[in-house]
């Protein structure tokens, strides 16, 4: 993968996480989680089409997101000029399986 990488590929902590199911509220960088730096998330302003999808998201808190959330933010990022709907066609076959 060119933007996502996982647990195992992982250079550092500065990272989303993406969580398959609900947290166990202690459980950091589970095997099959998918990981998104924080860099790409910025560079492709990412954090806008999260925000526009997710009542109250905060990148470095927890959150949940639902099939429809994530539909969302998809709609939102294909409007976007910045590349974003790239980055996150990458997550598609992962979030499939969810």
């Amino acid at each position: 993968m060119k933007y996502f990488c996982t647990v195992n590929e992982r250079k550092g902590t500065s990272y989303l996480e993406f969580y398959k199911g609900k947290w166990d509220n202690k459980t950091f960088w589970k095997s099959d989680s998918l990981l998104l730096d924080f860099d790409i998330y910025a560079d492709f302003d990412l954090y806008k089409a999260f925000a526009a999808a997710i009542p109250g998201f905060d990148p470095h808190g927890v959150f949940e997101v639902n099939r429809s959330q994530w539909e969302t933010v998809l709609d939102y990022a294909s409007k976007m000029d910045t590349g974003a709907e790239m980055v996150l066609a990458e997550a598609v076959e992962w979030l499939k399986k969810l």
